[in-house]
């Protein structure tokens, strides 16, 4: 257990270095043309996906934690990875981290008399997701057919003909914008030129390996969730987290490509590996 917590750390404060680096990049006002915060990645998005999972294992650790100096620290240097997180304005990055935060709150206060600050807090994540989906509604509503939303389902149904004309094999991984911009004559005008992945963790794996790799994403995800429940029995804490991430992961992956990067993959396969682990450890080895 020590061992996965102090990768889980080093994940964390890897985050918080990043975080200051861009309330930096936020105060000089190095950001995109739309006033949106991306410091050293090719999106605000890309940026948002890096720095959840910190902020995921930075609030779990808050709360866990019972030294109260490192509470403390745990506790200041999470709302600094939530600043940057803001100002990436990612709306589907808040929407899987609200989603993977009631998931784990439930699962660890459900069964004990705390389930009442569990529901205070869920209700808190939900107001503040109604507050944000507002936002983002006039987001879209002043933009109009030029929504990044609208933007999405466009480059869904590009990926969905690619899909169509190569179900087995894919088009092959790195391939995709040259593919987007090729079927460009099979849709109206594109509301967006730049579309390096599909927008979503599924699509990216039939079209980067084919449909054999989607169905071995798939098996694996599958084994994962199988044997996370062993994880939580033999570290209640550290299983759900890692529970917590995977959900993100999937969450966010609806409407973004949360792996095929490889700092993403990179993350992705530790948290995996450390649940593979976790499970195979004995209750008395933690």
């Amino acid at each position: 257990g020590s061992l996965l917590k102090k990768s889980l750390l080093t994940l964390f404060f890897s985050g918080v270095a990043v975080s200051a680096i861009g309330i930096a990049y936020k105060f000089l006002g190095i950001l995109t043309y739309d006033g949106r915060l991306k410091i050293f990645w090719d999106s605000p998005n890309q940026m948002a996906m890096f720095l959840a999972i910190p902020f995921l294992i930075g609030s779990i650790f808050a709360l866990q934690e019972k030294e109260a100096k490192t509470k403390r620290l745990y506790s200041l240097s999470t709302p600094l990875i939530g600043l940057s997180l803001y100002f990436s304005y990612s709306y589907g990055a808040w929407l899987a981290i609200v989603v993977a935060i009631i998931a784990m709150l439930w699962l660890k206060y459900s069964k004990i008399k705390q389930k009442k600050y569990l529901v205070i807090f869920a209700i808190i994540l939900l107001v503040l997701l109604a507050w944000a989906s507002i936002y983002k509604y006039k987001a879209i509503a002043n933009m109009g057919e030029r929504s990044s939303l609208s933007s999405r389902f466009m480059i869904w149904k590009s990926a969905g003909l690619m899909i169509e004309n190569n179900p087995l094999f894919g088009i092959g991984p790195g391939n995709f914008q040259e593919k987007y911009l090729e079927y460009q004559k099979y849709f109206p005008p594109y509301l967006e030129w730049s579309a390096p992945q599909p927008h979503n963790i599924f699509l990216a794996f039939w079209l980067e390996s084919g449909l054999i790799g989607l169905v071995g994403f798939i098996i694996l995800l599958i084994y994962f969730f199988r044997s996370n429940k062993k994880a939580i029995k033999n570290d209640r804490d550290l299983g759900i987290l890692l529970l917590g991430i995977m959900i993100y992961i999937l969450v966010h992956g609806l409407i973004d490509t949360t792996y095929w990067r490889n700092d993403l993959a990179v993350v992705f396969w530790v948290v995996v590996a450390m649940n593979i682990y976790l499970s195979k450890q004995s209750a008395k080895i933690n």
